[in-house]
């Protein structure tokens, strides 16, 4: 007789207090998507470099660490994240959640789209910044894998 059992890949925050809103934001939808995409909890379980994200409107912060059972998504920035992603406008990072990618974010087919398309034009305008895009590539774009739900 064989048993399954479904491999599970968790979200956690650590925090003093409460998780801040971009941390909250960033641990819902990350979970949601390994719920809903399971393929992309061995996306997450690859990724060895940990990612800040800022919203530049408010200020806040989060940085995701990733392990190869779950993703700990701490208040503000902590060490020297790879990849920082900074959202100047407040709603660049919904625009990035909905490009599609295939291949675990190797193949960034959603940036020949209309929406992919305004997504490159807000990094030109700076509107989007992301530092560690040249020196990691392949990190930021499993991390759009990641927070993609397409």
């Amino acid at each position: 007789m064989t048993q399954t059992t479904e491999y599970l890949y968790k979200c956690t925050f650590y925090a003093d207090g409460d998780p801040n809103g971009m941390a909250s934001l960033t641990a819902l939808l990350l979970q949601e998507n390994f719920d809903n995409f399971p393929g992309r909890r061995k996306i997450a379980a690859r990724m060895t470099r940990p990612i800040a994200v800022r919203e530049g409107g408010s200020g806040t912060e989060c940085t995701i660490l990733f392990g190869s059972d779950k993703a700990l998504v701490l208040n503000d920035i902590a060490g020297l994240p790879s990849v920082t992603v900074i959202d100047t406008t407040g709603d660049q990072l919904m625009a990035v959640s909905q490009l599609r990618m295939r291949a675990g974010g190797l193949i960034p087919t959603g940036f020949f789209s209309r929406q992919g398309m305004a997504v490159i034009r807000a990094i030109l305008r700076r509107e989007l910044i992301v530092k560690g895009l040249i020196a990691h590539p392949i990190t930021v774009l499993r991390f759009i894998a990641l927070m993609s739900t397409a």
